[in-house]
């Protein structure tokens, strides 16, 4: 019974962790260290440096080239769940005509599946967890910077312009994607990464995290906690990430038997908080930013209460 408790702390812990550093980028924005000009400077730093080197580095070191392609399969469960959630996102958002129809989809079927979900599988299940926290980050990444990073980016465009093909390619082929690729690329080719330059991008990624949470900060302090309601959108985003979500990988289980810790990492991985990466997307393309701030703030601490609850959810299933 300890033993349990312990985890739940320390599950708990990790999300605390992130409420707390966004704490700090409020309070430094109410200090006024932060002005426009500098906002979007930040918000590019994260999208086109930090994120994909961080993306880059996690790919080449995590894998080889056998593990890649022994593991490639499971990548089918997660990979489906999220695009079947996508698709209910997108319908649910066209029958209420929302005016951010992006980012409802993105915060609806993307979770956050490294910067917080990684610390608690590792939490709950130690490092045999981690090749399947990767596989659903695999998933959760692809669509995330294919479908959801072009879905936002055309949240912020008028209604009468319409992207011609070059555009949309170039916000598919976004700095994120690319590193994804280039890294998987490198894997499969088995190119040796220099030391030198994996502990630069390892250094430069690990800023990913801290520099997301402090923006949010930022863009809430500039919101005001006022901004931080409670509608019918927000509602359905909660549901998405911790019921509908959950509940779409947990069926699909039945239809593509797979290992215990495989499906309980993976169950765990679709409850997670919206993604914080929607909300510098939406900062970098001018889109709802105050929307995508309070889903992503919303969930997040949700979060502090349902990632236990999914922690024994998952250990039931598995006994």
């Amino acid at each position: 019974m300890s033993e349990t408790f312990a985890v739940l702390i320390r599950a708990v812990d990790g999300v605390v962790t992130f409420v707390l550093i966004g704490c700090l980028g409020y309070f430094l924005a109410k200090r006024h260290w932060f002005s426009d000009d500098s906002v979007g400077l930040l918000s590019k730093l994260i999208t086109n440096i930090a994120i994909p080197a961080y993306l880059f580095h996690n790919i080449t070191v995590s894998f080889d080239r056998a593990e890649l392609l022994s593991l490639a399969i499971g990548v089918v469960p997660p990979f489906l769940s999220i695009a079947i959630a996508m698709a209910i996102s997108w319908g649910l958002a066209t029958l209420m005509k929302s005016r951010a129809r992006g980012l409802f989809t993105v915060g609806f079927s993307c979770g956050n599946s490294i910067n917080i979900g990684l610390p608690i599988n590792l939490a709950l299940f130690g490092p045999e967890g981690v090749p399947y926290v990767l596989l659903y980050f695999m998933a959760n990444t692809i669509l995330f910077w294919s479908i959801g990073n072009y879905l936002i980016a055309a949240d912020a465009a008028t209604p009468r312009v319409r992207p011609g093909l070059l555009s949309n390619l170039g916000k598919v082929m976004s700095p994120p994607m690319l590193a994804f690729i280039v890294g998987v690329a490198v894997v499969m080719s088995q190119l040796p990464v220099p030391h030198v330059v994996a502990n630069s991008l390892e250094l430069v990624g690990s800023m990913n995290a801290g520099l997301v949470m402090i923006s949010l900060g930022v863009t809430l302090y500039r919101m005001g906690f006022t901004g931080l309601k409670w509608d019918r959108e927000m509602a359905l985003i909660v549901a998405g990430r911790f019921i509908v979500s959950p509940l779409i990988l947990i069926l699909l289980s039945f239809v593509f038997p797979m290992p215990t810790m495989m499906r309980n990492v993976f169950i765990i991985q679709a409850s997670m908080p919206v993604m914080t990466n929607s909300a510098i997307q939406a900062i970098y393309y001018d889109a709802n930013v105050d929307y995508a701030t309070r889903s992503v703030c919303l969930t997040t601490v949700l979060s502090i209460f349902t990632i236990p609850i999914f922690m024994v959810l998952a250990q039931a299933l598995g006994e």
